[in-house]
């Protein structure tokens, strides 16, 4: 089919990366799309999707429950650098809050100085400021490197 190579890659990327499919697949199914509208109303649990050759492209049941799960990503009405824009401040909070998550407090290196310079008295206001920097710098960081 016909479709913009932005378009092809922007949906190969977001059916491999969210999708789990892997290159190869994610590029034959996202080749078969002229547009990001008929991608998102195709029902890949259900329809079969047919390749421009009129064969159809084999999904296994994974491969059909990531692809249908990649739609989320996928807004028709928003332009393709909209969605670009949106699938990688997705990931990249995503992969931010699981970094938090997995914090402990022998990670997080505390000024003492600092700590009394602005008056923070508990020790879950310490805490607080420091995974809030941490996080705050480390996203401008990642995204400004990322639309770069």
């Amino acid at each position: 089919m016909h479709q913009s190579s932005t378009a092809f890659t922007f949906l190969s990327v977001v059916l491999e990366k969210a999708g789990g499919l892997n290159p190869a697949k994610a590029g034959e199914l996202a080749g078969q799309f002229s547009t990001l509208e008929s991608f998102s109303k195709t029902d890949f649990l259900r329809d079969r999707v047919a390749r421009g050759d009129g064969g159809q492209i084999l999904l296994s049941d994974r491969e059909r429950k990531g692809a249908e799960l990649t739609k989320s990503h996928v807004r028709p009405a928003s332009s393709l650098n909209e969605n670009w824009i949106r699938f990688i401040t997705h990931r990249t909070i995503k992969k931010m809050m699981e970094n938090v998550e997995r914090l402990r407090l022998s990670d997080i290196n505390m000024n003492p100085f600092l700590i009394r310079v602005l008056r923070l008295r508990h020790p879950d206001e310490a805490v607080r400021f420091n995974v809030y920097q941490s996080v705050t710098r480390s996203l401008v960081t990642t995204m400004g490197n990322t639309l770069q």
